[in-house]
């Protein structure tokens, strides 16, 4: 019987999509891990202040979601391969109190619980489940994305823990970074992560390799208590909708329909994601550069659209605005735009071919 190693260098196999080769890379543990030999890539400094804004992230919105079923090893891969600077996993809890990458709380719309467990009638929430159930899930594609050739039943194509997204982001020839979601926003969800973080030494320095993101204030809050006491210093982004108070002041929309003001902020919130698309106030230049100049780093979401060219035009007015980073469901496409905007090298992802089944 095939060996942990041997089961993990499978898995990432298949996972690896496209012209990836696969090269071996001892991880934190005895396990060999195999990892994506993608070319090296150019680029500045992830995360901190200089006098010259660093070129803009590409965020991997639940991988390559448009591509590739969300949040599984397979999108994760294909967005690593397309070169995108971080890899975004939702996180939820299992019953026994495992992280796994997974945008709902529920199971209904991206997997095949209802088919393999129909007992369990009811929300078929993920809190609600074991580990070793959500494993023999499927992750099914949705919207645009396909399974570019896998099986249905492969394991990339299985609800990956957030130890395994850490593993794969690790094991790149490159700096890949982590941009976790905490979604249930309580101290149990802080403690894991926190725990996991440091159980693969990562966030030990501020160097923008990890950003962990909520629309809470108060988990956030919690968070940054929870690692400096762990001794980590990943950088804590606070979700919302962007917005300007009767008097004009700045202001975002948080969890529960809150206001709070830029000003009155919580001054260990290093970056804020905003919402792109809206009609009560769409973002702007002024909106932009005003929270910068409160130290805060600015990074939209989410850059859906599919059509290259729609999309091109799309990227150039937000980044003309002068945002710090893009969440993407598309990272080809961003990494392109941002290679446009900066003057930045044609070449930074993998080579891409797209196949008929992958889609627009």
């Amino acid at each position: 019987m095939a060996g942990p190693a041997a089961g993990r260098r499978q898995l990432l196999r298949q996972a690896a999509l496209g012209s990836a080769t696969l090269v071996l890379r001892r991880g934190p543990g005895p396990a060999a891990v195999a990892a994506l030999a993608l070319p090296a890539l150019g680029g500045c400094a992830l995360g901190g202040d200089s006098a010259a804004r660093p070129r803009p992230l590409v965020i991997a919105h639940r991988g390559a979601s448009g591509y590739r079923p969300e949040h599984t090893l397979a999108g994760y891969a294909l967005a690593i391969e397309m070169g995108a600077d971080l890899i975004e996993p939702d996180l939820q809890r299992s019953r026994d109190g495992v992280l796994v990458a997974m945008h709902d709380d529920t199971l209904q719309r991206t997997t095949d619980a209802t088919e393999r467990y129909p007992a369990r009638n009811g929300a078929w929430r993920v809190a609600d489940f074991d580990f070793a159930e959500l494993r023999r899930l499927r992750v099914r594609p949705t919207g645009s994305a396909t399974t570019g050739g896998l099986a249905a039943d492969d394991p990339a194509l299985r609800i990956p823990s957030f130890d395994e997204v850490a593993e794969l982001a690790r094991a790149a020839p490159r700096p890949v970074g982590l941009y976790p979601e905490l979604k249930p926003a309580d101290e149990a969800m802080v403690g894991l992560l926190v725990a996991a973080l440091r159980r693969h030494g990562l966030a030990r320095q501020a160097d923008g390799q990890v950003h962990v993101q909520s629309f809470h204030d108060g988990a956030l809050r919690a968070f940054v208590v929870a690692q400096r006491a762990a001794g980590l210093a990943a950088t804590p982004v606070l979700l919302g909708t962007p917005g300007r108070s009767a008097d004009g002041r700045l202001q975002l929309r948080v969890a529960g329909g809150r206001w709070l003001a830029l000003d009155a902020l919580d001054p260990a919130v290093q970056g804020l994601g905003v919402a792109i698309a809206q009609r009560t106030l769409p973002l702007d230049a002024a909106w932009v550069s005003g929270a910068q100049a409160r130290g805060l780093r600015l990074h939209g979401w989410t850059f859906a659209q599919a059509d290259p060219t729609l999309a091109a035009a799309e990227y150039a007015r937000f980044l003309a605005m002068g945002l710090d980073g893009l969440f993407s469901n598309y990272p080809d496409l961003a990494v392109a735009a941002v290679a446009r905007r900066t003057g930045g090298r044609s070449d930074r992802a993998a080579r891409v071919t797209r196949g008929p089944a992958d889609g627009p």
